[in-house]
């Protein structure tokens, strides 16, 4: 399922796979990749010539290095204009379900996203009137703390603090890791209260491992994300 929530292209090897088993019901012959990739090339070639279609590399059967082209689902719709109607059809079909599908994982995510994350801003606001009360934070200054606590982690993903995005606005990814580094500030000043370090130190030990695990994930996601493309080329 992960690998079909990220997934926002086709690869031409699964359009190949789709476009020959309507083939085959038909009794028509297979179509070759080679074949398919001519098309691709023919039918957008200045999108490739100005990376605006990406390839991926692939080993065949026979352990040999091949590309298969990424297509989003409107580019791989029009590769299928010289396909027969029936074929066309049935192919089309497939993708606008896929599309469907995807969306609707998709909105599921979010929304599972927005409730844990109520959850956890709850617990960090909770975190930081502890910080107040354990710095022994004047009510009239305690203002400029909440305020730098709860911009950290939108300045540490790159976003500036007085122009940051809404949640609505964020990417899947985005909203995993900006619950992830509000669980991180809870807990590393809950930690940092209980070790009795310092208050004016505090700031700093919470942005260092905020940093640190940012970067993890950053990393994580990465990885994932290239292991994704892989496995769609299996």
């Amino acid at each position: 399922m992960k690998v079909l929530i990220n997934k926002k292209s086709i690869t031409s090897l699964e359009l190949l796979e789709q476009i020959n088993m309507f083939r085959e019901q038909e009794k028509k012959s297979k179509m070759r990749h080679f074949d398919l990739l001519k098309i691709i090339e023919k039918e957008f070639q200045e999108e490739i010539n100005e990376r605006k279609i990406s390839f991926i590399e692939y080993t065949d059967s026979r352990q040999r290095k091949q590309k298969a082209y990424n297509l989003t689902f409107s580019q791989a719709k029009q590769v299928l204009l010289k396909e027969s109607s029936t074929v066309r059809k049935a192919v089309i079909k497939y993708i606008e379900k896929l599309e469907n599908t995807i969306i609707k994982l998709q909105e599921q995510r979010r929304n599972e996203a927005r409730l844990l994350g109520k959850i956890t801003r709850k617990l960090e606001t909770d975190s930081i009137k502890g910080l107040m009360i354990y710095g022994k934070v004047e009510p009239r200054n305690q203002w400029k703390y909440y305020k730098h606590y709860t911009n950290l982690i939108y300045s540490v993903m790159g976003y500036n603090p007085k122009n940051k995005p809404r949640r609505e606005e964020m990417t899947q990814s985005e909203l995993i890791i900006l619950d992830k580094l509000e669980s991180v500030v809870n807990m590393e000043i809950n930690n940092n209260i209980a070790l009795r370090i310092p208050f004016i130190m505090i700031y700093q030990n919470v942005k260092d491992k905020v940093d640190e695990v940012y970067r993890g994930m950053r990393k994580l996601f990465i990885l994932e994300q290239k292991n994704n493309n892989n496995l769609m080329l299996q």
